[in-house]
């Protein structure tokens, strides 16, 4: 896409903050739920290594759609 018009740099500034805050709620989300899948892993009686390993043979995976 061309774009011949310059953005005033107050509106280029605002964009790349509401970006850059676009990719930590991404992160904190992943985290969250990440969370909670281990919890979810040690509530039904296995050990942190056992959890951790399953999680890593099989990692919850989300597009971020951005």
């Amino acid at each position: 896409m061309s774009n011949d018009v310059e953005l005033p740099r107050p509106v280029r500034a605002a964009l790349n903050q509401i970006a850059h805050a676009r990719g930590q709620l991404h992160a904190i989300t992943q985290k969250e739920r990440l969370r909670r899948e281990i919890e979810a892993l040690l509530a039904e009686g296995l050990s942190a290594e056992e959890a951790l390993e399953r999680l890593r043979c099989n990692p919850p995976v989300v597009d971020p759609k951005y």
